[in-house]
């Protein structure tokens, strides 16, 4: 069999594990007290606090007419995952980008592999499409459409508000400037006005973070709705939900750890350093890529554009880094919220959008790469099978097991352990 067959059947094989995954964790459920169900659940019953939006409607129509709260929060985040998965597939397809990178844990394969596509983070990134789409409107009520997207979008969880508000005033700037011919500072004026109620929104859900009555306020309304897996004593407070009284300091600890962690004698800075060095060379290198791994690759993924978006949104959503340890998460947001610019924005507008400053960095970085590392798609087909990216923290043990090699052996192996088991039961006579 020939080199790049086995390689293809490799990928597809690792596509096919990531759904029997899917399958296997909407099967094995998910307990009312996992982070991923109770972030659904947070609430207005105790006064109004961030990310409560989703958790009072379903609240309501829980007591308007019975029905599975459980069983809709699923259904409802399989279907944005499944969304998202055929917004980037068609839209690689019709732009002819690199559709090899989409599996992978850096990109749609992380709600699944790192098991947290039953959370808000699918819904986030659909609604930041939404937003820049609009943004992009040539019509007369588009910013309008453009604040109530982002403001549900806030409202929803305002972690979306670090990766929005800034490239989306990068583009209504652009249009302003282009339709009134005005100065830069009273372009800048007119434009806050614009993003005003998504402005407030935001700063309204950073101060009404939340409290420890507000927490067991909105515990308290879910304890008499019955899930089909739930604790039998739960009077304790569900992290996703407790979270909401945590201090600012509280996430700066979080961030403190990281710097603290020498986990597998890794130091963890370095770790993640390394990790999303290795994500930028390959995504900026991606045009080598393809599943059918041919030498000669034709893709239309304009480099030096995405460079400058994939600085850019780094930059934007690096708070996120210090104020939590979802590492895994941001990196989500980072990629995907990347190449959703890159597919909505024309090219003509991405060459002069940014900053001198983005381009600067981004030709001074993606220069250092060719020098050092090279552009060669053997050795970025070897990185991106090897590469691992964790949900939180760092542990060497997180990192292999989000690797595809990994993924991939260690399913072969549970297969052939589960065959083991039953010769071991019924010996031959």
């Amino acid at each position: 069999m020939k080199k790049t067959n086995i390689l293809s059947f490799f990928y597809l094989f690792f596509i096919f594990i990531l759904i029997i995954q899917l399958v296997s964790q909407i099967k094995s459920g998910y307990a009312k007290e996992s982070y991923g169900i109770t972030e659904w659940l947070i609430n207005y019953q105790g006064g109004f606090v961030r990310r409560g939006l989703l958790g009072e409607l379903l609240y309501h129509l829980n007591s308007v007419h019975y029905f599975s709260i459980y069983s809709l929060i699923l259904s409802i985040c399989l279907i944005l995952y499944l969304v998202l998965i055929i917004f980037f597939v068609r839209s690689f397809k019709k732009k002819n980008f690199p559709t090899y990178i989409l599996p992978f844990v850096f990109f749609l394969g992380a709600p699944v592999i790192n098991n947290f596509w039953v959370r808000k983070d699918i819904l986030l990134i659909l609604i930041f499409i939404l937003v820049i789409y609009y943004s992009l409107k040539e019509i007369k009520w588009s910013v309008i459409f453009v604040n109530i997207f982002l403001v549900l979008g806030i409202l929803i969880h305002e972690s979306i508000g670090f990766f929005t508000l800034p490239i989306l005033v990068l583009i209504l700037f652009r249009r302003l400037k282009n339709s009134t011919n005005t100065s830069n500072l009273k372009t800048f004026l007119v434009l806050m006005f614009q993003l005003l109620p998504s402005i407030f929104a935001f700063c309204l859900c950073i101060m009404n973070k939340g409290s420890l009555y507000i927490s067991n306020q909105i515990w308290n309304s879910w304890k008499p709705i019955q899930f089909p897996i739930q604790s039998i004593n739960n009077s304790t407070v569900p992290t996703a939900i407790a979270g909401l009284s945590w201090s600012l300091k509280t996430g700066f600890i979080f961030a403190i750890n990281t710097l603290k962690n020498f986990n597998d004698g890794i130091y963890a800075p370095i770790a993640w350093f390394l990790i999303l060095v290795l994500i930028y060379y390959i995504l900026i290198n991606s045009n080598l890529l393809s599943i059918n791994f041919k030498s000669a690759v034709r893709n239309d993924l304009n480099r030096i554009n995405l460079s400058k978006v994939l600085i850019f949104q780094f930059i934007s959503i690096w708070p996120l880094f210090i104020l939590g340890w979802d590492y895994g998460r941001w990196v989500f947001y980072w990629v995907s919220t990347s190449f959703a610019i890159i597919i909505l924005l024309p090219h003509e507008m991405l060459q002069t959008l940014f900053p001198n400053s983005i381009t600067l960095i981004s030709k001074k970085i993606t220069d250092t790469f060719d020098s050092t590392l090279g552009k060669s798609n053997r050795q970025t087909y070897i990185i991106i099978l090897l590469l691992g990216v964790p949900t939180f923290s760092w542990e060497l043990s997180y990192f292999l097991h989000s690797s595809p090699l990994v993924i991939v052996l260690r399913f072969i192996s549970d297969n052939i352990q589960k065959i083991y088991t039953m010769i071991s039961w019924h010996p031959l006579n």
